[in-house]
């Protein structure tokens, strides 16, 4: 996004890029040795690269789309589109303000249908508010279009990120509180996760093979699904989780460090979500041979368990140490 920041050391040494820049190989000449910097494999707003499909650079790869990092553009067709903009765009056509939704940032959703508006990168906390379209769109094209705006009087981009989330909240209130209507704006309140599955058997026993859903709710009752991953549970140990209540995290906790065996592991990525039960159990990535021990075992590429890891492990920091865990009834 023509913003790479690099560091020269010597002429026997390659460039060195910060990670979060990267978004493709760059390489300098020592006599007739190149040096080419490949090492990192994820890029523009923590997507991981995809060198196969246009070079390296070139490409990235997210739960949603394929983005070309020469055009700025995604491949496919927004699944959520603005009719304001092309479907094609990425970040409302402005990576300044919305991006990184696994930070500190803001991120809205559209309190008539839960439909997803966009992040803005603030330095508060992560959290998610439900506002009317229209309050969103004037506030975001006024800041980000108008040299007279007051947001421009802020020295960084942080400090005029979280003027914006500002302006955007109290005018929000103000409009209920003048409008009578108390349905123009709400907040994030808790999460919580939900499995549902189908029962089906292999050589080893009875499996569940289904989906891991999160929600968070907010203060108008209303919840929004922010992540969707497919899972399995058992044949091995005590089989499937079963149907019922649970809490996930408590004291046990989220351990995103080490290794604990291959059956942890899968793509690379490993972590461990415990589930408050003396069995033992617990949410990981389902590595080594299909299946887990009664736990539940997630399934997908490394970008999108990071994405779950990410996303969970502030949604624990932020509403934990118990977040509500309901298994649904197989199929």
């Amino acid at each position: 996004m023509g913003c790479h920041k690099l560091t020269y050391h010597d002429k026997e040494r390659a460039l060195e890029v910060n990670p979060f820049f990267i978004e493709r190989g760059l390489e300098k000449k020592s006599g007739a040795k190149k040096n080419r910097v490949r090492a990192y494999r994820y890029g523009f707003n923590g997507q991981e690269r995809d060198d196969e499909i246009a070079g390296a650079g070139n490409s990235m790869t997210a739960m949603f789309w394929q983005y070309d990092t020469r055009l700025g553009r995604r491949w496919n067709l927004d699944p959520k589109p603005n009719p304001s903009i092309s479907s094609y765009a990425t970040f409302a056509n402005n990576p300044i303000w919305f991006n990184d939704p696994f930070g500190d940032t803001t991120s809205y959703y559209d309190v008539a249908d839960n439909s997803y508006l966009g992040t803005i990168n603030n330095p508060g906390e992560r959290t998610s508010v439900k506002i009317t379209s229209e309050r969103f769109r004037i506030a975001t094209t006024l800041a980000t279009s108008d040299p007279s705006s007051s947001f421009y009087g802020y020295k960084s981009n942080q400090t005029k990120a979280q003027g914006l989330v500002n302006d955007i909240e109290w005018k929000a209130k103000r409009d209920e509180i003048i409008s009578g209507n108390s349905n123009i704006i709400a907040f994030e309140t808790g999460v919580r996760m939900e499995y549902s599955g189908t029962i089906k058997s292999n050589r080893n026993g009875k499996y569940a093979m289904g989906k891991l859903n999160t929600y968070i709710s907010f203060d108008d009752n209303t919840e929004v699904m922010i992540n969707s991953i497919s899972a399995s549970s058992g044949p091995f140990g005590d089989g499937y989780i079963p149907t019922g209540s649970w809490v996930v995290g408590g004291r046990e906790g989220f351990y995103t460090w080490g290794r604990s065996g291959a059956g942890f592991t899968r793509n690379g990525v490993y972590f461990k979500f415990d589930i408050v039960d003396p069995d033992g159990r617990a949410i990981h990535p389902d590595g080594n041979v299909f299946g887990t021990r009664g736990c539940i075992g997630l399934i997908g590429s490394a970008n999108q368990l990071l994405i779950w890891k990410k996303t969970i492990k502030v949604m624990y920091d932020r509403h934990g140490p118990n977040i509500d865990l309901n298994v649904k009834d197989y199929k």
